[in-house]
């Protein structure tokens, strides 16, 4: 078996389990602000998009930079507020990432959330202890969100290594297309948001029910 340099996660559906919890927040903003709630089609075309992208769909418009952080702030407190005061990452995260770090092994995220989340998930769950702010790619605007490539290229070159040298763990299409489009050494698909065909159909190699089924030793040189 190939073994590889270093990882990659995504966050939301990986890291933690909040989606959920991101449906209810967008239900809802979508209720206020066009009088209807997501469909099933809706959370399809959404799912793993940048805030900004999913904004923008929800209300038919170009937005302006002040209209969007508006937006993404009412959003996003709200998410916050769901997601209560003392939430815990996915079952076996923690473990894992431990594993990981004892192993020297390079760590990077590449995630959809932006920047108002990134800094409530650093206080609320000690992320640096893992992940130096620099290892963690997130959507500002200044680069295509997923499903492109770029997302992924930059978290590989954040731990110096080329995306071919990495694991990525990943939930959504969109973000399975974005790593296997970065030529990922190996996708693995977390089955917390669609199944295994679904996962393995879109590009990922393996599928897992939850991050204690990821073997370090097996996997990393």
């Amino acid at each position: 078996m190939t073994k590889y340099k270093g990882i990659i996660f995504d966050f939301n559906g990986v890291l933690l389990w909040d989606i959920p919890l991101h449906e209810k927040g967008w239900d809802r903003f979508a209720r206020r602000h066009r009088g209807a709630g997501l469909s099933e089609h809706d959370w399809d075309h959404l799912n793993a998009k940048s805030t900004w992208d999913t904004i923008e769909y929800l209300l038919g418009k170009k937005l302006t930079r002040e209209e969007l952080d508006h937006y993404e702030a009412e959003k996003e407190l709200g998410y916050q507020e769901e997601l209560g005061a003392d939430p815990v990452l996915s079952a076996g995260a923690v473990s894992l990432l431990d594993n990981l770090k004892s192993r020297n092994i390079p760590m990077a995220v590449a995630t959809s959330s932006s920047k108002i989340n990134i800094d409530f998930f650093l206080r609320t769950f000690g992320l640096e202890k893992w992940f130096p702010l620099d290892r963690i790619v997130y959507f500002d605007g200044t680069f295509p969100a997923k499903p492109h490539p770029e997302m992924y290229l930059r978290a590989a070159k954040t731990i110096g290594l080329n995306a071919g040298d990495c694991v990525v763990v990943e939930d959504a299409i969109q973000g399975i297309i974005s790593a296997k489009a970065a030529g990922a050494g190996m996708i693995i698909g977390l089955e917390s948001t669609k199944d295994s065909k679904a996962l393995l159909a879109a590009g990922a190699d393996q599928s897992i029910k939850t991050l204690e089924e990821i073997k370090p030793e097996e996997l990393f040189v």
